[in-house]
């Protein structure tokens, strides 16, 4: 029988994310609003936690508020730590009807790109993190199968192409 010290651990997936907002309604709104995620829950602090899908409502996403009004906002590609992090949608219709929403609502969108493996929305939030929104491309259709994680430019017409 193994020991716990000697035994082989394996992540599975990343669960939720916590954000400290500087203005908890105006970041639960702009979640809400463009990426259609929903309320699940409060807790005694305040933090709240929003989901994606409403069969599951497990948790992708949890808000509260920073206290003080001096606090250091995130600047991407400037500092260490979080350089930004990613939520998957189920489709390219999806990622469309995303950007679709930015562009409509006047979100800034900081760029598109296409992967390979997969389609990228890059956004930066109130807060100023900058989120990936992206949806997995089929193997079938990876350019480089060998080498998936490359970059092959823009994909903003693809997200402007009405099918």
């Amino acid at each position: 029988m193994a020991k716990l010290g000697d035994m082989k651990v394996q992540v599975r997936r990343t669960s939720h994310l916590t954000l400290r907002c500087k203005d908890l309604g105006a970041s639960r709104g702009f979640y809400e609003g463009i990426l259609n995620l929903f309320s699940i829950g409060e807790d005694e602090r305040g933090r709240v936690y929003l989901a994606g899908d409403p069969d599951t409502r497990i948790p992708v996403l949890a808000l509260e508020q920073a206290e003080g009004e001096d606090n250091p906002t995130p600047t991407p590609k400037k500092m260490y730590g979080l350089e930004h992090f990613a939520m998957e949608v189920g489709s390219l219709d999806q990622l469309k009807a995303v950007y679709r929403r930015f562009r409509d609502t006047g979100t800034a969108i900081d760029h598109t790109q296409d992967h390979g493996i997969t389609n990228s929305l890059y956004f930066i939030d109130p807060d100023g993190n900058l989120i990936e929104v992206y949806h997995d491309v089929p193997r079938a259709e990876y350019p480089e199968p060998e080498y998936p994680f490359a970059s092959y430019g823009s994909i903003d017409e693809k997200l402007e192409k009405i099918d």
